[in-house]
């Protein structure tokens, strides 16, 4: 049977018919597949005799059809700034970035990730330009600084903004459907750039070690504790500043002497003593068993500076947590006091005892006991052997082939007579 004849309207999609009726239709393009879909239908006289009177109707019809499969619906592109900034607080809000460090270090990079891409839409962003950015980072990481011929940029640094780069990147790419510029993007070369040197190492020695301790004990007589406990349990400061020594959750058993090591805090945390962070930074406990003498030196710290604080190691006024940057004024005044001139951050108490260990021949799974570490790598990487530590191990090994390294050298001719 033929189709009726119909006859345009002012009106798109509708259509009248001979008869009088209308005809009305609805044609989306489905975003899955790329094709049209269509409806139609034919209305009653009793529901249109104008053209007008039919536009709602054909207006519902496109709607139901929208309402129906698979339809893609647009949305609005969004440029990197305003995607990067949604997908951190998503993150932090889905608990996926726990810390606040490392919530403040990602807001760091963005703002120079945003001098680059901020103004840029995710779907503009393209590999050739991604490769040019990349060389001129590689630029700058050799480029030298005038005054302290420093790189400008540090690989370290390089590798931290490529790193979070690729994250937005991946996840964008897999929410729009775009192809991920940053894939194969290559990343910065950190295995030739030192960080500790064998000048600056961020640790102390032995005998640098009893003077510091010696001077502070007279002089920051406050911070003498912490020091202690940082520097003979590797401890991070973050670890330290939260510390109990009473109240309901107290970090130490006053009669066996066991610590215990549960939790972090860093700036921009709640600073309340009552909900911190109950979390490490690895998120391990650990429970370090103390010497008397520690036990009696904490005890005293406790009441001639804590006052009324469940903290070992409040800060001043309030009481609450100690300021992250407490001990650099007693390190810098220390070291200048004692002439010693290595540049020393409160991070050195974490590569000191690992030093301090092996100069006390501690046996390894101790060592890891206190520090956490669990690799023998990661022990590697925070110890500096000395010269004087090398110089004793070769004459040692000599010593086992019958040379003498320590002692006056042979003359040769000695030599050739024992050889007869």
């Amino acid at each position: 049977m033929p189709k009726p004849k119909r006859s345009e309207t002012k009106y798109p999609n509708v259509f009248k018919l001979p008869d009088g009726r209308y005809w009305i239709r609805a044609q989306i393009k489905d975003r899955a597949t790329g094709k049209d879909r269509e409806s139609s239908r034919f209305l009653k006289l009793t529901e249109a005799t104008t053209a007008e009177e039919a536009v709602p109707f054909q207006l519902r019809l496109a709607q139901d059809l929208r309402s129906t499969g698979p339809v893609v619906e647009d949305r609005k592109r969004e440029r990197f700034a305003e995607y990067a900034q949604r997908w951190l607080e998503e993150r932090w809000s889905l608990d996926i970035i726990k810390s606040v460090a490392t919530k403040r270090r990602y807001k760091a990079e963005l703002r120079h990730l945003n001098q680059k891409w901020g103004e840029v839409y995710l779907d503009m962003i393209k590999k050739d330009a991604v490769r040019q950015w990349r060389v001129e980072l590689g630029k700058l990481m050799k480029a030298a600084h005038p005054e302290t011929g420093k790189p400008l940029l540090s690989p370290w640094t390089v590798k931290g903004r490529l790193s979070l780069f690729k994250l937005i990147m991946f996840a964008a790419s897999d929410e729009y459907g775009f192809k991920d510029p940053s894939q194969k993007l290559l990343a910065a070369p950190t295995k030739d750039h030192r960080v500790y040197t064998a000048e600056e190492p961020n640790s102390l020695q032995p005998a640098e070690l009893a003077r510091f301790l010696a001077y502070v004990r007279v002089h920051f007589r406050r911070h003498y504790a912490m020091l202690c406990l940082g520097f003979f349990t590797g401890r991070r400061p973050c670890e330290l500043r939260p510390l109990r020594k009473s109240g309901p959750k107290s970090d130490i058993h006053w009669e066996t002497g066991v610590l215990h090591i549960r939790r972090s805090q860093v700036r921009g945390e709640k600073d309340d003593p009552a909900d911190p962070n109950e979390r490490t930074k690895t998120g391990k406990d650990l429970q370090i068993a103390l010497p008397p003498g520690l036990v009696e030196e904490l005890r005293r710290h406790s009441l001639e500076t804590a006052g009324d604080s469940e903290l070992f190691f409040p800060g001043r006024g309030k009481g609450g947590f100690v300021s992250e940057r407490v001990l650099d004024h007693t390190i810098e005044k220390t070291c200048a006091a004692l002439g010693i001139t290595k540049h020393l951050t409160p991070r050195m108490m974490r590569r000191t005892v690992q030093d301090i260990a092996r100069n006390a021949e501690l046996q390894l799974v101790v060592l890891t006991s206190l520090t956490g570490h669990a690799t023998t790598a990661m022990v590697m990487h925070y110890s500096t052997p000395y010269a004087s530590e090398q110089r004793a191990g070769i004459s040692a090994m000599a010593k086992r082939a019958g040379i003498d390294f320590d002692g006056p050298t042979a003359p040769v001719e000695d030599d050739q007579k024992k050889a007869a």
